[in-house]
């Protein structure tokens, strides 16, 4: 990923990263970047959904109905201004 976004650099600016100074790759670089993606989205979905439907159950009439609301624009792809 990392590697595709520096060859775009690149063919925009018509010069690679080293005639622009900037730092270059070394090889074992880009598994670290993508470590870091990896590890930011190493999430148990299972804990996570536990917490949602509890937290779902303590919503006030109001805030349900907001939270319906937004809801249904993400899930059918509309748009909209909530706050």
């Amino acid at each position: 990923m990392f590697t595709r976004a520096a060859k775009n650099i690149e063919t925009t600016w018509n010069r690679s990263l080293e005639e622009k100074m900037l730092p270059q790759l070394k090889p074992g670089d880009e598994p670290a970047f993508n470590q870091l993606i990896l590890d930011e989205r190493n999430y148990n979905r299972e804990t996570l959904k536990t917490i949602h439907d509890d937290w779902l159950k303590m919503l006030t009439t109001e805030q349900k109905k907001v939270y319906d609301k937004i809801m249904d624009a993400v899930l059918n792809n509309k748009g909209g201004v909530f706050f």
